[in-house]
């Protein structure tokens, strides 16, 4: 007999909010949730090939019970966030110092670099290239010409080599100025992201920064694929990158910790922003944060829906009523162990779904469909947080604030219309002439948080509006730095 899912559906119910989904044999009849009590009519409705139910509640009072419990069983059902987003303190290859020269080395692929003179970066090879170059019979010099490679920063190229030690050549340019680390980091990635496993050798040049050049490469070899279903043709066969990479002539780990931090970080910040929002919710947000602080030594704080309107935070609550999720402010704190000579906050905006509410996004160029990434700015610090957390700089005090929820419509009690006047946890009351403009509403009650804390400078991440892009383009970030006062200006 064929199975298919039922999905409970029921504004405000605890049926829906747990999105609980319970296996259905098509048949004659069908058997109500446990969580089912009796005080509500359920209504089932058999399709050929989709069973659906609706809950409907009987009274208000049902209805905020029937919430609570959402947002009680909710919460314990995920302590745990999904292993999808969860914080990986290692990304990608290992990255380790080698005793090795180039002459000497053995492995899958050796990247030398070659820097470009004059306006179309005539190919002048570095010295470790130049050795190999002599090593191969001039090669290297011939393939350059024949293929006219011009070694421009962040070009690069490669060919296989045979009856020696390492198996193929990279060749990366590096312009004739100071080159861009990152970018040849990244170009290196790309010319490597093909093997399957193995080991590179990464050759030293002159004036090239090695931590931000391991930061490109590690970025740029990242590779998301937590979504990818077993049915995905040849997954398991695609290729990975290499395992190991090997530094030739490099002296200090140093550049190597910082690095793998950083792009630790980073690699969170994308996963969080790439995962869907029935993966990310304002409940699995915040488990995945407090996993993150558990794992890299932080104090983390959650402040709960009770919690936020006993300090008075209108502002966020007002938007996140229409969710039957909630609504969580996370507050991670790093401390550096000894004297605090500055206190700096990170918020981040942490919407994990916007509907816009009831000025809904619709029609073309709405993205609405592209909403799971209104939490870049709380994906944004908990990637911030993670990287500082390992780099532990000195004398610095960090607070990470995010407020989080999703923006929906809902006839819940509380839920936010248009033309709505609400009062910020300050005293600040807010006429809503748009629902769609919800960020600033969060971030109004999270940057007064942030503030109480103490801190005299404030990093402000968000999605805040389109009009940004507009402004600035794709490329480009707009900065929001608030510095506090010993008074209640901002400036």
């Amino acid at each position: 007999m064929a199975m298919t899912s039922l999905r409970l559906i029921g504004t405000g119910h605890l049926a829906s909010a747990l999105r609980a989904q319970r296996t259905l044999w098509r048949g004659p009849r069908v058997s109500p949730p446990k969580a089912y009590d009796g005080g509500q009519k359920l209504h089932i409705a058999r399709l050929s090939s989709l069973a659906a139910a609706t809950v409907v509640p009987a009274t208000l009072a049902a209805r905020r019970r029937s919430r609570r419990q959402v947002l009680a069983v909710r919460a314990v059902a995920t302590e745990s966030p999904p292993e999808a987003i969860r914080f990986r303190e290692s990304v990608g290859p290992s990255i380790v110092l080698s005793g090795s020269s180039a002459e000497e080395w053995a492995g899958d692929a050796l990247v030398l670099f070659v820097r470009g003179e004059g306006d179309d970066a005539t190919p002048v090879l570095e010295a470790a290239a130049k050795s190999i170059d002599d090593i191969l019979g001039g090669t290297i010099s011939v393939f350059m010409k024949e293929e006219s490679f011009e070694a421009k920063s962040g070009s690069a190229a490669a060919f296989p080599v045979f009856d020696k030690a390492f198996k193929r050549v990279v060749l990366v340019g590096l312009g004739d100025k100071d080159p861009n680390a990152r970018e040849v980091g990244a170009a290196i990635a790309g010319a490597v992201k093909g093997l399957k496993g193995g080991s590179v050798g990464l050759t030293r040049a002159e004036g090239v920064d090695p931590q931000a050049l391991m930061e490109g490469l590690l970025l740029g070899l990242h590779a998301d694929k937590r979504f990818q279903g077993s049915k995905t043709p040849e997954k398991d066969k695609a290729p990975k990158g290499p395992n190991t990479v090997e530094l030739l002539g490099y002296e200090s780990a140093e550049d190597i910790d910082k690095a793998s931090a950083i792009a630790a970080g980073v690699v969170f910040a994308r996963e969080l922003v790439n995962a869907p929002a029935n993966i990310i919710d304002p409940i699995t947000l915040t488990a995945a944060a407090a996993d993150m602080a558990k794992q890299l030594g932080l104090s983390a704080k959650i402040l709960d829906e009770k919690d936020c309107g006993e300090m008075g935070m209108g502002s966020f609550l007002a938007v996140s009523r229409a969710s039957n999720l909630g609504a969580r402010l996370i507050h991670l704190t790093y401390s550096p162990g000894g004297e605090v000579k500055r206190k700096v906050g990170i918020v981040g905006k942490g919407l994990t779904f916007d509907s816009g509410g009831y000025n809904l996004k619709a029609g073309a160029g709405s993205m609405i469909e592209m909403m799971k990434f209104d939490m870049g700015g709380s994906a944004s610090t908990l990637g911030a947080a993670a990287a500082i957390a390992q780099l532990k700089p000195k004398d610095v005090e960090v607070h990470f604030v995010i407020a989080t929820c999703e923006n929906m419509v809902s006839g819940n009690p509380g839920a936010l219309h248009p033309g709505d006047i609400i009062t910020a946890m300050d005293g600040t009351t807010i006429e809503v002439n748009n629902t769609d403009a919800e960020g600033r509403l969060t971030l109004a009650d999270a940057l007064l948080y942030c503030q109480q804390q103490g801190v005299t400078e404030v990093v402000d991440i968000a999605t805040l509006t389109g009009a940004c892009m507009v402004a600035l383009g794709k490329d480009i970030t707009g900065w929001d730095l608030h510095h506090f006062s010993g008074s209640d200006d901002t400036r």
